[in-house]
């Protein structure tokens, strides 16, 4: 190696080591040291240098090195040096660089391999900004090497440099790209956040991506969220409806603050952008509006959008969207989806604020104008609208839920409302949460629940049994006579009067009578006119479902407490009935009433629960899950039944022909159904048991460990049902340690679920799940309870006791590392003196040498705790 071309590389490199500015004026120098210099020594001298700072921890963080590293990347890339020795050499200096580290990517060394990777990553950012041409064979060598670290190496600080470094080969229009299927597998898998937040960073999008970045967004780092969320935040155009959605809703409900922040601040106002500013043609790209669950989601979604939105925008430019004429409502013609739900929203967040006063008036009518603006609506729609219109009765929704806002108090405004109410009710067949939402308006209008039910009654009777027009006709000719005959009546009752003041009692007595015949006529008159009308019960399903729908709206009223004559006369005589029907939706309907009557009278809840808890056994005996919306409300209504009134609800049946449902029947088939292939029963059933265990009206070791084998099983684990599903039993054991009575039932729970982990074969999930991980969990929660004392004490007394009755089990290995892995305490000294004499017995059974070591360690803690507590009492006896 030629001595003094060294040190002038040398000398060229300890002067960019002070400063980056002056890095473009050494590489012109070092550029004519090498245009004078031999190829091959220039190369060995340079290469000598490069190991130098390969060597240099980077644990270190030496700016220095980072500057030597950045100077030579930025000299192997210069344009000038690979343009000129491209055809003289058969590698220019930028290609034999990158074999030199190719060959080192590997090396058992933690140092070499981290700056082997950040050399590559750093140059390959030079050959982009510099335009400089890179051999094909090169790039397939740099995309081999760097992929084996990303998936191979065990230091996240290597796969993230190897990551940085490989990116900027990825291909999104070629699906078989290893790049891109690597970021993707790693942004999921990674178990280091910081490797994660780089893969979300650098890959490049495409609709598969687009996918897994959204997964991302719940991802349980904020960094790697944030990520997420600030890179789909560029893309609307290519997201889809549910898409947006989900980020938004993520978003907006994210933990962390600054995830928050940003949703409100940049990401809405960002998407509103691409749309042109557009309100209403934003809010469309929101919109999903296909089933009710749809438009309820949606309806969420919205809320969130337009709150960020109203908070930050001028107020004259959230009203202009709305076209609001001087009578202070929309044109029909402007009225739509998106108009409805703006003005809704609009109109609930002027009322949060006295300083939204003005701006309030100049959007919300006056209510009996209100009124009759709906009642118009409704009227000029209803012949267009068709049966499943679900814009049209969005749109009533909305209007429906306005009337809501309003502080109605004068007797006009009341009765316009009520005739509003009614006319809606009798004329179409509605959504079920529109009804409710009509109905829940009557609260304003008659304050009183007797007399509310009593209206909303008069109302389902006049739908089932409806006067035909004849009887009409005939109805309004009899008025017309009781009327003449009861003005001839006033007339008698005045001759009376003035009889009575002449003292002429003769014609007194006369007039009386001809009024007392008077008054048997009317009365005879009209008994023979209800007589003689013909009324007709409809049965038809149309009106049937119109009509439960109603009696829903009526029960689902938080100020309904309990049953009065009205409420249990129509639950008698109309929901029961509905109970067998063979239609789904009325069936579902049904029995959802029938829970809300259940709910607030414990008669009704006495025979229901054996209704709903039989359904469900029934269910699950037969495997026969076709209706599936019955089977969840059965399943709600029969858990929110036993914790209302408790497991004395259930009682053995009297009739011989129908069984008795007993507590195990109905645990073991909720738990059965958290297995179902269909994913809405299952989440309903897990919720129902996690209520109970939390409701403490389940005591049971067996169903927390049953609950934890489901939160921690991996099928299923990109679902985002089986996400809900895993959020609802985590959010219990969250909370279980918390109650007072809890400690026992999972300190019992602890070795049946790591044994049935350790049992489950190759084609089980739940193989795959690392135990130590579960061993951690577990004991954490031990930890956490209130009553944790000696907890982690008689976990060992368990584990103790189960190898011994099984010595040479393949679990030990396992059940003996996790007595290493415990926090022990002893109220009883005796207690642990027992348990280490037990260990010295267990020793001489164990033939696994792995076990015995454990054993044997164990034994060690105990005695080194053991002394430590002898010695904590003879210095209490030395201070006494």
């Amino acid at each position: 190696m030629d001595i003094t071309l060294y040190e002038e590389i040398v000398n060229v490199m300890a002067k960019v080591q002070t400063t980056s500015s002056c890095h473009q004026k050494y590489r012109s120098v070092l550029l004519k040291i090498y245009e004078k210099s031999d190829i091959n020594e220039f190369y060995a001298c340079f290469e000598k240098i490069l190991t130098h700072i390969l060597n240099q921890d980077p644990k270190t963080r030496n700016m220095f090195v980072d500057r030597a590293a950045e100077f030579c990347s930025l000299f192997c890339a210069s344009p000038e040096l690979n343009e000129n020795l491209a055809e003289m050499e058969d590698l220019s200096l930028l290609e034999n660089v990158f074999n030199f580290l190719l060959d080192l990517h590997d090396l058992e060394s933690d140092t070499i391999r981290y700056r082997v990777c950040q050399m590559i990553n750093k140059l390959l950012n030079k050959v982009i900004d510099l335009n400089v041409e890179l051999d094909e064979d090169i790039c397939n060598k740099i995309e081999t090497a760097m992929l084996e670290r990303i998936e191979n190496d065990g230091k996240s600080e290597i796969r993230f440099q190897a990551i940085a470094a490989v990116h900027c080969l990825q291909i999104p229009d070629d699906h078989d790209c290893k790049v891109i299927s690597t970021l993707l597998s790693r942004m999921s898998g990674d178990p280091t956040a910081k490797v994660r937040k780089v893969c979300v960073q650098k890959i490049c999008i495409r609709r598969d991506v687009l996918v897994a970045l959204i997964k991302r967004t719940r991802d349980v780092s904020s960094e790697v969220r944030f990520a997420a969320f600030d890179k789909v935040s560029k893309f609307p155009q290519h997201l889809k409806i549910n898409e947006r959605q989900t980020i938004i809703r993520n978003g907006f409900l994210d933990s962390s603050p600054q995830i928050r922040n940003f949703i409100m601040s940049r990401l809405i106002s960002s998407w509103l952008s691409n749309y042109n500013n557009d309100y209403l043609k934003f809010l469309k790209a929101l919109r999903m509006s296909s089933t009710e669950n749809q438009i309820e989601r949606t309806k969420e979604i919205v809320k969130y959008v337009l709150n960020s939105l109203f908070g930050c925008r001028p107020c004259e430019e959230v009203i202009e969207v709305l076209n609001i004429k001087n009578n202070h409502m929309v044109d029909y013609k402007d009225l739509n989806w998106e108009s409805a739900i703006y003005w809704r929203c609009l109109i609930e967040t002027f009322q949060t604020s006295e300083k939204y006063e003005f701006h309030l008036s100049t959007i919300l009518p006056d209510f009996v104008d209100f009124a009759k603006y709906i009642q118009n609506y409704y009227i000029s729609k209803l012949k267009e609208a068709e049966q499943d219109d679900l814009e049209f009765e969005f749109i009533l929704n909305e209007l429906f839920t306005i009337t809501q806002s309003y502080d109605i108090s004068d007797t006009m405004s009341q009765q316009s409302l009520n005739n509003l109410v009614c006319n809606i009710l009798y004329e179409t067949n509605l959504n079920t949460n529109l009804i409710a939402t009509i109905i829940k308006n009557l609260e304003k209008s008659i304050p009183k629940a007797d007399e509310r039910n009593k209206f909303v009654c008069e109302i389902i009777s006049n739908i089932m049994y409806p006067i035909g027009e004849e009887d009409i006709q005939r109805t309004l000719d009899a008025n017309v006579k009781i009327a003449q005959m009861k003005v001839e009546l006033n007339y008698l009752n005045e001759k009376l009067a003035l009889s009575v003041q002449d003292e002429d009692f003769e014609s007194a007595a006369v007039y009386k009578k001809e009024m007392d015949d008077l008054k048997v006529s009317i009365t005879k008159f009209q008994e023979s006119l209800k007589a003689s009308q013909v009324v007709v019960k409809k049965t038809d399903l149309e009106t049937t479902l119109k009509c439960i729908n109603i009696v829903r709206g009526v029960l689902i009223s938080k100020h309904i407490t309990t049953l009065n004559p009205v409420l249990k006369t129509l639950c008698n005589d109309f929901v029961i009935e509905q109970l067998t029907q063979t239609n789904d939706k009325l069936r579902v309907k049904a029995f959802e009433c029938y829970g809300l009557c259940c709910i607030v009278d414990s008669i009704t809840a006495s025979k229901g629960i054996q209704i709903f808890s039989a359904y469900i056994l029934a269910s699950t005996l037969e495997g026969n899950y076709s209706d599936a919306d019955c089977l969840q409300v059965a399943i709600k209504a029969t858990v929110d039944l036993l914790m209302i009134y408790g497991w004395t609800l259930i009682n053995p049946s009297e009739n011989e022909d129908q069984p008795s449902v007993s507590l195990t029947d109905i645990v073991q088939s909720l738990v059965d159904l958290m297995d179902h292939e269909d994913m809405n029963i299952q989440v309903c059933a897990a919720q129902g048991l996690c209520n109970l265990i939390l409701n403490r009206s389940i005591h049971s070791a067996s169903l927390i460990s049953r609950m934890i084998l489901k939160w921690c099983n991996p099928a299923d684990d990109e679902e985002d049902d089986a996400q809900e599903l895993r959020q609802i039993i985590g959010m219990m054991l969250e909370e279980l340690p918390k109650l007072v009575d809890a400690a026992d039932e999972i300190q019992k729970a602890v070795l049946p679920t790591i044994k049935t982990i350790l049992r489950a074969p190759n084609t089980n999930p739940l193989s795959e799940v690392n135990i130590q991980d579960i061993v951690k969990f577990l004991l954490a929660m031990c930890n956490m309870c209130q009553e944790a004392t000696n907890l982690h004490s008689r976990l060992a007394v368990s584990i103790c006791l189960d190898i011994r009755e099984n010595p040479s089990h393949k679990f030990n290995p396992t059940l003996s590392r996790i007595l290493l892995m415990l926090n022990l305490s002893f109220d009883d000294k005796q207690e642990m003196t027992d348990l280490i004499n037990f260990c010295h017995e267990l020793k001489d059974d164990i033939s696994n040498n792995v076990v015995l070591n454990n054993i044997t360690k164990f034994i060690s803690n105990l005695e080194i705790l053991n002394s430590d507590e002898l010695s904590m009492l003879k210095e209490e006896e030395i201070e006494e």
